[in-house]
């Protein structure tokens, strides 16, 4: 299996930046169902991941201006849900 894929399954964001830096050839391969890493992600609802595809890739043929615009409003949520519940443990 195409590591990328295989680390946007596990949700492993780490891995995801490290691969999109190293190789971009693995950005087309597509799943077994025929999705790109990217409409994996998004589907997935993975917003710190989809915010790494567009940091790398050409996000363009993925997402509208306005679609963008919902992603950056949902990642700095996801961010600012995940500093304050780190605070309460």
């Amino acid at each position: 299996m195409n590591p990328l894929i295989s680390a946007i399954l596990y949700s492993d964001v780490e891995t995801v930046r490290e691969l999109l830096k190293s190789s971009s050839l693995l950005v087309n391969e597509r799943t077994e169902s025929g999705d790109l890493p990217i409409e994996l992600a998004k589907k997935k609802g993975l917003k710190k991941i989809e915010v790494l595809f567009v940091q790398h890739i050409d996000w363009t043929s993925c997402y509208s201006k306005d679609e963008l615009k919902q992603l950056l409003v949902e990642f700095i949520s996801e961010i600012s849900e995940d500093y304050f519940t780190a605070g309460l443990f």
